[in-house]
């Protein structure tokens, strides 16, 4: 299982949080299953169809959320959030962080790094 999650989350070079490296790396068998869970949870994600806006201009109540996260989404009653790193690439994590905010819990799960949107995936820019 965890090579065919390897393999699926490849087109978007998605890495989990502490274990990224160069684009194209086979290091796979270092995920735990704290990994495994977010990369299948990245695809599901990656599956919809899903409208990005800048957060000034989504409307979603962002209160608490650290740092100016570049687009901002909702589905499934949680919101997404996506970061642009300043510096992207192998020793540094790719080129995107996403988070999953739970509103009413007012905690967040980081899903990883990715470099290449999903097609599903559209983005307003500013």
């Amino acid at each position: 299982m965890t090579q065919a999650l390897f393999e699926y989350t490849r087109p978007f070079n998605w890495q989990p949080t502490e274990h990224y490296g160069p684009e194209g790396s086979s290091d796979w068998s270092e995920w735990d299953e704290q990994d495994l869970a977010t990369a299948q949870e990245f695809l599901d994600l990656a599956g919809e169809r899903i409208n990005w806006l800048h957060p000034s201009k989504s409307g979603l109540p962002l209160e608490g959320v650290k740092g100016e996260p570049d687009y901002a989404a909702q589905s499934g009653g949680h919101i997404f959030l996506i970061g642009e790193h300043f510096w992207p690439g192998f020793p540094d994590p790719p080129q995107f962080a996403i988070v999953k905010c739970h509103p009413v819990e007012r905690t967040t799960q980081h899903l990883g790094h990715f470099d290449y949107w999903p097609e599903t995936w559209t983005r307003k820019d500013r």
